[in-house]
């Protein structure tokens, strides 16, 4: 890497922390491509030489943890052989990381929402992003397809069908439990996740 390039990358970085910072202090939504220029000591025009979009400042920074939200739930399900147990852990340390970095649920709904136009984002970022996906997926597949090998699974099971809708119910009720906006119901977090990863595996498990 020639010395213009590290530099540039050194940039890319300092500005993807600051959005951080702001993220943290100000809130997501709150948080404009100015605030970010001014914090980083840049002009918009600089910040625009560097990224697309404010979507595609937040989707960089989201991928920071994701990654390192994915290296750790695939580190934990190799502690364990069964798969509806994987399943159990994958929630759980998914929950978990969130719960230490409560701005990775923000940003992940807004990406959700927000869609990925491919006009918004760096193409090097989506291509890493759909990658990680796709990793993640063949993981659950494996541990899918096992559950159905060795009978633990109801054989009804539709593997990328069950796939899809344990992300996004795993999203939406990390979302749930980590909120402090209003709902009918009072919660405990980790009570609310167990009773989730329970009737979710129930559901999976042959009777």
């Amino acid at each position: 890497m020639d010395r213009k390039q590290h530099e540039m990358n050194a940039r890319r970085e300092f500005i993807l922390e600051t959005a951080l910072g702001i993220f943290l202090e100000k809130g997501l939504r709150e948080t404009t491509i100015e605030d970010i220029a001014r914090a980083s000591d840049y002009t918009r025009m600089s910040v625009y030489n560097h990224f697309k979009s404010r979507e595609d400042i937040c989707l960089q920074v989201f991928m920071k943890d994701y990654r390192r939200r994915s290296q750790r739930v695939l580190q934990k399900i190799k502690t364990v052989d069964d798969p509806l147990e994987k399943l159990r852990l994958w929630a759980w340390e998914y929950y978990a990381y969130s719960a230490e970095h409560p701005h990775i649920v923000e940003l992940q709904t807004y990406l959700d929402y927000a869609g990925l136009n491919p006009e918004r984002y760096s193409e090097s970022v989506l291509t890493e992003y759909h990658e990680l996906n796709l990793q993640l997926v063949d993981v659950l597949r494996g541990v899918l397809n096992h559950g159905l090998e060795i009978g633990i699974l109801h054989q009804s099971v539709e593997i990328d069908t069950c796939i899809n809708q344990f992300a996004y119910m795993l999203r939406a009720i990390i979302h749930r439990a980590l909120s402090a906006t209003y709902s009918f119901l009072e919660i405990e977090p980790d009570q609310y996740m167990e009773h989730f990863i329970d009737l979710f595996i129930r559901g999976l498990r042959r009777t």
